[in-house]
Order: structure tokens, then C-alpha cells, then sequence
């Protein structure tokens, strides 16, 4: 069995990752930074940035339907029967943006 190298991130990985976090996938994170998306969704949650609300002052449908302790498809709803907006950004998840 081969020892895995864990190659340490830089400053500029960092700072990469901080800012597009909730543009961007975390595939496309990974792909861009030459890491796998385990790593990438790791350091996030070390760093605590994978937070949408935090990150972008938006909130995710699921992320609405536990604030207002209803379920994510009863906001799902809302956005598609009853003209609640949202936009949609390339998450980890599939949550829309509630904006």
C-alpha cells in the first residue's frame, strides 16, 4: 500500500476557494485547484466557509425551510406555484438561492 501525499494549501489556494465558493461547484473548485472534491469540501468546513448565507447573504430553499421550520419542497413549491424568486447558483447541493 502506497502512502497518500498531502500536499498543504497555500495562501492563494485559500483566498481562490473563500472567494468563489457559491459560484462555483465544488467540483469545479477541485478541478481548477488540482484537488479532489473531498479535500476541497474538507478544507471548507475546516475554515467553516460552507455556509451559503454566510458566504454569498443568501439563503438555499433547504436552508429557508428550516428557519421557517417547513419542509425544503414546501419552498420548492412556493418558488414554482407562487412566484417566490430565487436564482439559481452551481452549489454542492441543489438548492436554489432564495434572493
Amino acid at each position: 500500500m502506497t502512502e497518500r501525499q498531502i500536499r498543504p494549501w497555500s495562501k492563494e489556494e485559500v483566498n481562490f476557494l473563500k472567494e468563489k465558493t457559491g459560484a462555483w461547484t465544488i467540483y469545479g473548485i477541485a478541478h481548477k485547484l488540482g484537488r479532489t472534491p473531498v479535500a476541497v469540501s474538507a478544507k471548507m468546513s475546516k475554515l467553516r466557509i460552507g455556509n451559503t448565507k454566510v458566504q454569498t447573504g443568501l439563503v438555499t430553499a433547504g436552508e429557508l425551510g428550516r428557519l421557517l421550520k417547513v419542509d425544503r419542497n414546501t419552498i420548492m413549491g412556493w418558488i414554482r406555484h407562487h412566484g417566490l424568486t430565487c436564482i439559481r447558483r452551481p452549489l454542492s447541493m441543489k438548492d436554489p438561492i432564495i434572493s
